[in-house]
């Protein structure tokens, strides 16, 4: 079986306050959520605590978000501290997977075009040989999401942002198609 280069994934830029951060991040980009920021706000909510230890136990971690909770009146205090400090979490892990947005697209991508590449290779005859420009892709990827950047609305679902980059891809960075003889 021919061995395929792949595209690396990166690494994300978490606060790493809580420990389950990257589970966070990995736990979207493995998502199949219809839009993008429905996981952010379904995953923001479901990497709560609900168990009041739990709750109690990094409160002292997340005081800036519980503040902002407070202050954007999300948090309503006749609840209970608990609830106040559960939107605090909310708040937390919702800025974590904004702030690194970016890194969990090209992850998204870079896994897609690793599964496909993989794909195609199966179908190809042993004794035919693609080459491919991994920097050319690598540097599509990185265009693509900048220029998302501007007008990334996080309406999109991963699906349209693989679909998009197909083109580029497959127009730009084959290099040649070759029998070996």
């Amino acid at each position: 079986m021919k061995k395929l280069n792949t595209l690396e994934l990166i690494g994300y830029n978490t606060s790493d306050i809580l420990g389950d951060e990257t589970d966070l991040m990995d736990e979207l980009k493995n998502s199949d959520y219809s839009y993008v920021c429905d996981g952010v706000c379904e995953l923001s909510d479901n990497f709560c605590p609900i168990h009041n230890s739990d709750i109690w136990e990094n409160v002292k971690d997340i005081s800036e978000w519980v503040e902002e909770a407070i202050e954007q009146g999300i948090a309503d205090i006749s609840k209970g501290l608990e609830h106040v400090f559960q939107c605090g979490y909310y708040l937390y892990y919702q800025s974590e997977l904004y702030n690194n947005l970016e890194a969990i697209a090209y992850n998204v991508l870079a896994d897609y075009v690793n599964n496909t590449l993989e794909e195609q290779l199966q179908s190809i005859q042993e004794d035919e040989e693609i080459a491919l420009d991994f920097d050319s892709i690598n540097e599509n990827i990185e265009d693509y999401l900048q220029g998302l950047s501007s007008e990334f609305d996080h309406n999109d679902s991963w699906d349209d942002l693989k679909n998009e980059l197909v083109e580029l891809i497959t127009t730009d960075c084959i290099i040649e198609e070759e029998d070996n003889e």
